[in-house]
């Protein structure tokens, strides 16, 4: 049972289309959602002792589930594990940040690199998942490492020479769960890093119909052109 086990919120029953941004989908047996790493923990390893099913959802972007629901615990990271913490001009992000607020966070700190994400639904932990990008930049770009929690509840820290990006994929054993990114900015013009992401900004607006539910960009783009543009 997941009542009791954390401190933080417990639903059962949950219906999905509630948590993703496509507002479609059946209801999960529990979903829960831990207030910190520690709780995170107990999850996973109360989860692989009980050998329950355990699907990690962030804010539910580009995710679209089944009229059926989903078997066994559905496990949200965005409610408590979004800490942010500033070393000069690297940043460090936990997995349920938003990925908006941090390029907020860099826009304010007067640091670039994030602008190309500013429109990119999603947390930080599944931007990274997926290797997000725009713009012909991707997060593998500024990234200089990445630590993950281990099947057995263990930080593990990866730099970035040691993790292998695909198109919209980072490879990682399954059952590993992103906790958090270190990512390289640099030094920048408030007003220029502004005018940038007002043009990245202006540019969806006329292009995506952003007040409609939508999974995001869902096919893959051939090498000839953005998948958009080949009919």
């Amino acid at each position: 049972m997941a009542l009791g086990l954390i401190k933080g919120r417990v639903l059962f029953d949950a219906p999905m289309r509630r948590f993703t941004s496509i507002k479609v989908g059946g209801p999960a047996d529990s979903l829960l959602f831990p207030k910190d790493v520690g709780e995170l923990r107990k999850v996973v390893r109360y989860a692989k002792r009980k050998k329950i099913p355990m699907l990690i959802l962030g804010k539910g972007t580009n995710l679209v589930v089944r009229d059926r629901g989903i078997r066994g615990w559905v496990v949200s990271l965005n409610q408590g594990i979004k800490k942010v913490r500033l070393d000069e001009d690297v940043i460090e992000a936990e997995a349920g940040l938003s990925l908006q607020w941090l390029v907020q966070f860099s826009i304010q700190k007067s640091l670039t690199g994030l602008e190309p994400f500013f429109g990119i639904p999603g947390t930080v932990g599944g931007g990274l998942a997926m290797n997000a990008g725009a713009w012909g930049v991707e997060l593998k770009d500024i990234l200089l490492s990445i630590t993950f929690m281990n099947e057995e509840g263990e930080a593990v820290e990866r730099p970035r020479k040691k993790l292998k990006f695909y198109y919209r994929r980072l490879a990682t054993p399954p059952s590993w769960i992103i906790l958090k990114g270190r990512f390289q900015l640099k030094k920048g013009n408030k007003e220029e890093i502004l005018e940038r992401v007002k043009s990245y900004s202006e540019i969806r607006k006329r292009t995506q119909p952003l007040d409609y539910p939508s999974a995001g960009s869902i096919f893959k783009n051939p090498v000839e052109c953005p998948a958009g543009k080949c009919v």
